[in-house]
């Protein structure tokens, strides 16, 4: 006994819609699967474009912590320089009142 024959009649006139059915189900399964890829591939290019932003701006860290590392450099060699320069004016001044001191007592 054959499949078909089991069936009963309004059965077997079903066969044609749900062929039809599983046909539609399976151009609507193939057009959800292109829709999905082209979303991927739309995500992949955002994903690309913002790996290049975080790269670019990674870039840009590296130099601005260059440029305040240099810059903190300079402001250290800077104060150490003006700390010199005050010692100096400091013991300058220490001699000059010292020779004018001098100089009065032999003037006296």
């Amino acid at each position: 006994m054959s499949v078909g024959s089991s069936l009963l009649p309004s059965e077997r006139n079903d066969f044609p819609t749900i062929y039809q059915s599983i046909m539609e189900h399976r151009e609507e399964s193939k057009i959800e699967s292109r829709r999905t890829q082209l979303a991927c591939r739309k995500m992949q290019t955002q994903i690309r474009r913002l790996a290049k932003t975080c790269s670019e701006f990674s870039m840009r860290m590296e130099e601005a912590e260059t440029w305040i590392s240099r810059l903190e450099d300079d402001v250290g060699s800077q104060r150490m320089t003006r700390e010199t320069m005050e010692k100096q004016l400091e013991d300058t001044q220490w001699k000059l009142t010292d020779l004018e001191d001098r100089l009065r007592c032999n003037n006296l």
